[in-house]
């Protein structure tokens, strides 16, 4: 946790479009090489239900990310410095809406720990012990992901909430 709350901190004085260009490229992370090569690793390993999990979340994914990448990014960009003036309640239910993914996102990253759990003794199966390391470095980056987002993005327009 020292880590993550290190970058978290580094993260804290990036002006709005600088954290969303970052957040948009670990977009594309996300989508093209980290669920696939974790679904390739699943697929070597024959863990079927790890493999539907990571194609739902997957979906799910896709169309939050395009969510935030064509409505709320470009209105947060806009809006830094700002007063959100009549906007102001649109914003709020994004940010709301997108937090309520994020605490989504949290228990699929609980389900895909209890995956990693599950395979952890077998650690030294040469085939098992890539697919274990992935799904940790994958929960920890999703992490930092999703709480950037919310310290940072969205919590300026939700101040009753905590990060």
């Amino acid at each position: 946790m020292q880590s993550l709350e290190r970058e978290l901190s580094e993260k804290s004085v990036w002006p709005v479009e600088r954290l969303v260009q970052y957040l948009q490229s670990d977009h594309q992370r996300f989508l093209e090489e980290e669920l696939p090569r974790l679904h390739s690793l699943a697929n070597a390993v024959k863990r079927k239900s790890l493999i539907q999990f990571l194609d739902s979340m997957r979906t799910e994914l896709q169309g939050h990310f395009k969510t935030e990448e064509n409505i709320v990014f470009p209105v947060l960009i806009s809006m830094e410095n700002q007063d959100p003036g009549p906007l102001e309640p649109a914003l709020l239910y994004a940010c709301r809406h997108m937090k309520s993914d994020h605490r989504m996102h949290e228990k699929h990253l609980k389900t895909l720990a209890a995956f990693q759990n599950e395979m952890d003794e077998d650690r030294d199966n040469p085939v098992v012990l890539p697919l274990v390391n992935a799904l940790e470095d994958f929960g920890r980056r999703m992490l930092l992901h999703l709480t950037i987002e919310n310290r940072f993005l969205f919590k300026p327009y939700l101040p009753d909430t905590n990060s």
